[in-house]
């Protein structure tokens, strides 16, 4: 558990601290300075926040997905046009989505995309969707490989 230490300068460092008993009545304890890694924690939690607001609140439709083509996840606003929670489409196959259960063709090119973008290439096509309401909207797609 971290333990907040303020200096005689007000400046606050975080510690660790590791204790076990050496002997009768006797105690020993290490104190490992961890302010650096604490800050390091929390300013990624802040950019993880600020990319999940950005991610779930754009108005296009983003996913990731594995190079075999299944689901990691989905923003909000692809998951509300299908009326599914991401719990419904991770870990599945993209083309076995709600999004494209209406064309065999449509999903057929989506694999052949999946392979494409797999091996590292740039995948864009025109398409349609139907939502849980019937409507159609016509879609600009692309998927694009992110090389880590």
């Amino acid at each position: 558990m971290p333990v907040r230490i303020v200096n005689d300068d007000d400046e606050t460092r975080w510690v660790s601290v590791s204790a076990w008993r050496s002997g009768p009545g006797r105690m020993e304890a290490v104190l490992l300075d961890i302010t650096a890694q604490r800050a390091a924690s929390q300013a990624l939690r802040e950019r993880e926040r600020r990319f999940r607001a950005i991610f779930d609140h754009t108005f296009e439709f983003i996913g990731l997905l594995e190079t075999d083509g299944r689901m990691i996840e989905a923003n909000e606003t692809a998951l509300g046009f299908i009326g599914a929670r991401e719990e419904q489409v991770r870990g599945r196959y993209f083309w076995d989505t709600p999004w494209w259960a209406h064309s065999p063709a449509d999903q057929e090119q989506l694999r052949s995309a999946v392979a494409g973008a797999a091996a590292g290439a740039f995948q864009r096509f025109e398409t349609s969707h139907m939502g849980p309401d019937g409507g159609v909207i016509h879609v600009d797609f692309s998927l694009r490989p992110i090389l880590d």
